[in-house]
């Protein structure tokens, strides 16, 4: 479980040493929305098939990989403007084979980095990309991928 644990540890790294808490917002496949809090001490666990989100308190949340279509971490001392809540990002065809597409909504035209992880936490596959653009995966090996791309962190289920 430990080399799951390492997934996140970069989207954590920059929050770790803040005396706060971080917000992990998860989307799942139906559009239904929740919130989790974890403070500094709080942690995040990851099986092959599921997330675990542990709070500062010990409740730990049990969340299904199939059931999440997108997770973002917000760090509480940067705050949210309602601007920056408007400005999704949507990935599809999700489960996919050869090819996705990232959409952003309010999509400005520029080139994004896109970082491909494996469940292992290995960067598999990066690359510069305009949304909307087609990316080819067909290298990838069959599995679930975290995606990175810019602010956004998506999930990719290549079939």
């Amino acid at each position: 479980m430990l080399k799951h644990v390492l997934l996140f540890s970069f989207l954590f790294l920059s929050l770790s040493f803040v005396n706060a808490q971080t917000y992990v917002n998860v989307i799942f496949v139906d559009n239904t929305e929740t919130t989790y809090m974890v403070n500094k001490d709080g942690k995040l666990y990851f099986s092959d098939s599921e997330v675990f989100i542990e709070s500062s308190t010990g409740d730990i949340v049990a969340l299904a990989f199939d059931e999440i279509r997108k997770m973002n971490f917000e760090d509480a001392t940067a705050g949210i403007d309602s601007q920056e809540l408007s400005n999704s990002c949507i990935l599809f065809p999700n489960p996919a084979s050869d090819n996705i597409v990232i959409h952003k909504d309010a999509n400005d035209g520029d080139l994004f980095e896109i970082m491909f992880f494996s469940l292992d936490g290995r960067l598999v596959l990066s690359g510069y990309y305009h949304y909307d653009e087609t990316i080819d995966i067909s290298s990838l090996k069959k599995g679930f991928y975290i995606l990175k791309a810019n602010d956004f962190t998506l999930k990719l289920n290549k079939m």
